[in-house]
């Protein structure tokens, strides 16, 4: 089972790669190389890009995600270099506050918002 966020998207060759890998590797989870793209779809490099990410995991395992907010897979796990592209700092300064904004909130357990309030 593969899971991307909706702000997330990986090549189809990766895809088909990705599907031939999982019949052959023996590890519950499979991590892959995550690139944050920014400024209308530019790469933004940051200290630890690429970030991988725990996000192929086979059916029937016990390994579960943890974490309310980002959350991760504390697993072993097989690295393969075939990269997921995250366009989530593509948005408007805007857009970003308020996600961050509602991880804080659902980390609370409290309920997201969906509107910026507004000045004055």
């Amino acid at each position: 089972m593969l899971q991307l966020d909706a702000d997330e998207a990986m090549f189809p060759c990766d895809l088909i790669a990705l599907d031939r890998l999982c019949a052959t590797v023996t590890e519950d989870v499979i991590a892959l190389p995550r690139f944050n793209l920014a400024d209308g779809g530019r790469l933004h490099c940051t200290d630890n890009a690429p970030d991988w990410q725990a996000r192929c995991v086979r059916l029937g395992s016990a390994v579960r995600w943890g974490l309310a907010v980002h959350a991760v897979i504390r697993a072993p796990h097989h690295r393969r270099d075939l990269p997921i592209y995250h366009y989530g700092f593509c948005k408007p300064p805007p857009g970003c506050w308020l996600r961050s904004h509602n991880y804080e909130l659902i980390a609370r357990g409290e309920p997201p918002v969906n509107l910026i309030p507004r000045a004055g």
